[in-house]
């Protein structure tokens, strides 16, 4: 008989958890409460991780590792000269920006990508929005060091990374460009959605969403991008597509409409992730870098 591979053993045992979870959680919630719990936890905290086996790294990009207190973080450039940093979302890898950076690196650009902690080929079993913030201060900071007195030439978020752009140090961020992708503009509406997806009894999902908000979303509400971004609205741009199912595009409206000195591009048809490798967005991006060459090639697929 042929045998299951680890992979598929992993994902029925996956499966099989989260069905005791959300069928006898009661029960279980009773007898095994740090049981449940810590299960619970790992279904909101361990990002659903695609490996960059499937996704070939181009032969011109060098990959490159940073240690910090939290553990290694997976890093990779591509191009040479002014920097623009690209910060990926929740369950998403610096991989999703490879094309992107391609694009960068033909326009005269390095362009600097890195996996977030429990996320692509980074270190740690758990991310959180904290490991956010931490390892997109940690590669800025390092770029500072590296390269004094030149700032990045943007810097780049998508969903949950906008997020960790917004919340790093003050010094790291002001006066630099910043591109923001389906950005997430209510993290505490956001994370109360995805722990209601389990699927759990009112009561249960009341009194751990209570418990995480204790361990992992203190002092949210002063961290929320609406209140962290309108700081730096005069360098933003906004581009989200009005088809997007994990972040309403309205929310981008309303904040524009509110701070005035941020630019807004809507599009449609691509959704929350693919809008990352859509012609409006590369077209954004080169006008926020003030690069007036409209006859450079769009970005390609990496082979």
């Amino acid at each position: 008989m042929k045998q299951k591979s680890p992979l598929l053993k992993g994902l029925e045992n996956s499966r099989a958890v989260s069905f005791l979870i959300n069928k006898a959680s009661s029960v279980l919630s009773k007898l095994a409460p740090e049981w449940t719990y810590h299960k619970v936890k790992d279904q909101l905290l361990v990002p659903r991780k695609f490996t960059q086996q499937s996704t070939k790294v181009p032969r011109d990009m060098v990959q490159f590792t940073l240690e910090t207190k939290e553990g290694n973080l997976q890093c990779y450039k591509q191009g040479r000269g002014a920097t623009v940093v690209l910060v990926h979302g929740w369950s998403g890898s610096a991989s999703q920006f490879f094309p992107l950076m391609r694009g960068l690196s033909q326009c005269g650009f390095r362009a600097v990508a890195f996996d977030h902690f429990a996320h692509g080929l980074s270190d740690c079993d758990q991310g959180s929005l904290r490991r956010f913030i931490a390892a997109t201060e940690e590669v800025l900071k390092r770029l500072s060091k590296s390269n004094p007195g030149e700032p990045p030439a943007a810097i780049v978020g998508h969903a949950m990374g906008c997020l960790a752009i917004a919340n790093a140090q003050p010094r790291l961020i002001k006066d630099i460009p910043l591109l923001m992708i389906s950005p997430i503009f209510h993290f505490r509406k956001y994370f109360t959605r995805q722990v209601n997806l389990l699927g759990l009894p009112a009561h249960l999902s009341k009194k751990y969403l209570s418990q995480l908000e204790q361990s992992y979303l203190k002092d949210l509400d002063k961290m929320e991008l609406d209140q962290k971004l309108k700081d730096y609205a005069q360098d933003t741009v906004i581009v989200h597509d009005k088809t997007d199912e994990e972040s309403s595009y309205l929310d981008s409206v309303k904040f524009c409409a509110a701070n005035p000195q941020a630019r807004l591009q809507l599009i449609q048809g691509f959704g929350h992730n693919r809008i990352i490798n859509s012609e409006s967005l590369w077209q954004q991006l080169k006008s926020h870098l003030n690069y007036e060459d409209i006859t450079a090639q769009r970005f390609q697929k990496c082979s």
